[in-house]
């Protein structure tokens, strides 16, 4: 058997008479899936469910050598077991997520992604980020539509309750598995308040970021990964549109590459100083990006939430954005929407935020509003919630 590391915080000092509750927690997603909503959430929200549980013990399996957004010594109630199952992901899957929640006594093993084990030995709480692969699935590899079908269909096999991050999501995922709406918890995700804000930016730092990535001001600004789904093939074609009207507005696609880009970037290319992409950016550069834009753009044909909109607004500007699967209900009415299918529709939606200062007002203190009700803290609430009501049935 291969052998572990274990970590365990020297202030936890558990009677076993009365042993507390122990929920694990498969962090091998961390490793993963960096720089991804998945990765964002579980770091996140764990935290929260750490500092608001605190009569339970938790267990962090998690691959060695990974650095988290937060120090889990700050919690006694933490201990972090780096298991050399996870030396291959095959192995953990196939052998040591089942086995290390019997050898650590686990009641319940919370798993941020869809990815149940072959045997389940405890309670089990999964979270679903979307069913994209079954509906769209054209915008995904072969391969990866093939397992995470295969995965998912474990998932809503072997959970005692799944988590989402929309009412959209559930409402397609319990359509898809014929799934009960009671086994799974709407919880959203929330954003991050000391980065998102609307507080200004010295101009100096704006105008060195700015020229950092080659932009300059007005713009429209996307931001998230640089794949086929994210509709941007007719986002470019939009912008053609737009600049008959307004010559000077640039559009700036912010984002690491994803797949299926091609196009995308042969529409670009040829487009120096009006369209720009800028690669990956800095996190502590994503405000300042976000705090200059005309406004925010997302015309994806499908998200499961949309971070980015919570986001754009939480910094004071207006969105614009897709009527298609979970954006209408992120972005309720402090957002204007557009048929993603339509690029001369695009054009005037955005042209019209753009050039209406009264409609800027509205939407910049509407969307402020909205992003208020996305705080990692009320959405930790509801998480809390969900494990106690899984917990209470072990």
């Amino acid at each position: 058997m291969p052998e572990t590391i274990v970590q365990r915080n020297t202030a936890i000092a558990p009677a076993r008479a009365a042993r507390r509750r122990r929920i694990g927690v498969d962090l091998l997603v961390l490793s993963q899936f960096t720089d991804t909503g998945m990765v964002i959430y579980a770091e996140e929200i764990l935290p929260r469910l750490f500092q608001s549980m605190p009569d339970c013990e938790w267990v962090l399996f998690m691959k060695e050598p990974f650095k988290l957004r937060f120090d889990p010594a700050r919690f006694p109630n933490v201990t972090i077991k780096s298991s050399r199952w996870m030396a291959s992901s095959w192995a953990w899957k196939l052998a040591g997520v089942i086995l290390e929640p019997i050898i650590e006594q686990i009641d319940l093993l919370f798993i941020p992604v869809s990815r149940a084990p072959l045997l389940k030995t405890c309670k089990l709480i999964i979270f679903v980020h979307d069913v994209g692969f079954l509906t769209m699935p054209e915008y995904l590899k072969a391969g990866t539509v093939r397992k995470t079908k295969a995965a998912m269909r474990q998932s809503e096999r072997k959970a005692d309750l799944l988590l989402t991050n929309s009412v959209f999501t559930r409402r397609e995922f319990c359509q898809e598995y014929k799934t009960p709406e009671s086994r799974m918890d709407v919880t959203y995700l929330g954003f991050d308040e000391k980065l998102f804000h609307p507080r200004p930016v010295p101009d100096a730092v704006r105008d060195e970021v700015l020229e950092h990535y080659g932009i300059r001001k007005p713009y429209v600004l996307y931001l998230g990964v640089i794949q086929g789904r994210k509709n941007l093939v007719r986002l470019i074609q939009a912008q053609q549109i737009w600049r008959q009207h307004h010559p000077e507005l640039q559009l700036v696609l912010a984002g690491k590459k994803g797949w299926n880009c091609e196009e995308i970037y042969a529409l670009a290319d040829p487009l120096p100083g009006e369209v720009v992409l800028t690669g990956r950016i800095e996190a502590e550069h994503l405000q300042i990006l976000y705090k200059n834009a005309e406004c925010y753009v997302l015309p994806s044909l499908y998200e499961g939430f949309g971070m980015p909109v919570i986001e754009a607004m939480a910094c004071g500007v207006p969105a614009a954005i897709s009527n298609r699967s979970s954006l209408p209900e992120v972005g309720a009415d402090a957002a204007v929407y557009f048929n993603p299918e339509d690029p001369p529709e695009m054009a005037e939606t955005i042209l019209k935020v753009v050039q209406s200062p009264d409609l800027r007002r509205r939407m910049i203190a509407a969307g402020l509003e909205r992003a208020s009700e996305f705080t990692w803290t009320r959405i930790g609430e509801n998480t809390v919630r969900a494990f106690r009501k899984v917990l209470a049935g072990a």
